[in-house]
């Protein structure tokens, strides 16, 4: 009795140490799966933020792409203007036939529509050799500015009164009495090389019919709406 007694304690202890073996075997493995839980978990931050970082690299030459397209197509719209070829090939073309091609300073009153033909044939001459007129400066100056801009104009018309083609005598246009030979000019062609710079393959036709060539630089402006000459050389 004594015997099998012994036996079942001996078999309680062994039962008792594998038990807990076992405890200390799982909770080993716990700490073991729990570091490298852990280490998972730690790898993926580190993942998580070189991601984060090629994510912002990644935004920033976006960002720099962008900024270089907007800077391009501001340049690019710098270098347009809003007039057609056309439209500034007209200007041009007004331009010279008026105030290049002219026979006489009249004529340019003709073409620009203030006088008709003729109509202060009549009238004497003042001291310097002018022509009074009916016709206000104010309205003069904006037929002008139709076709080219304010610093034009003076640069064609003089910079001395005394030598001035037209000029404001108490809020009335006098112009200078003179007559030269008329060219006409046919503009070409023309080819944008600036924002408002242009160059023009201009020809004049003499008065045997012939043609001459010269080529010209020329800018342009807007006024209203309507492309004018800003300067022409």
């Amino acid at each position: 009795m004594a015997e099998k007694n012994t036996s079942k304690v001996g078999l309680i202890i062994f039962l008792m140490f594998l038990l807990i073996a076992t405890i200390v075997l799982m909770a080993i493995y716990t700490y073991i799966d729990k570091e490298d839980t852990l280490g998972q978990i730690a790898s993926l931050k580190e993942n998580e933020t070189k991601m984060q970082e090629k994510l912002e690299q990644l935004q920033e030459s976006i960002n720099e792409m962008e900024s270089e397209n907007d800077l391009s197509e501001e340049n690019n719209n710098e270098n347009k203007n809003s007039f057609s070829d056309e439209e500034v090939k007209e200007a041009m073309t007004n331009y010279l036939n008026i105030f290049a091609g002219y026979g006489s300073v009249d004529e340019i009153l003709v073409k620009i529509g203030l006088m008709k033909n003729g109509e202060y044939s009549n009238v004497e001459l003042t001291e310097d050799n002018y022509k009074k007129t009916n016709i206000k400066y104010s309205d003069f100056e904006n037929t002008i500015a139709q076709y080219m801009t304010k610093e034009c104009f003076d640069e064609f018309n003089g910079t001395k009164e005394s030598n001035a083609k037209f000029k404001d005598v108490n809020g009335l246009l006098y112009y200078f009495d003179s007559g030269l030979t008329g060219m006409t000019f046919v503009v070409e062609d023309i080819k944008l090389i600036d924002s408002d710079k242009y160059n023009a393959k201009v020809y004049h036709i003499n008065l045997d019919e012939s043609k001459e060539y010269e080529n010209l630089e020329f800018g342009i402006a807007d006024n209203n709406n309507r492309c004018v000459i800003s300067y022409c050389k």
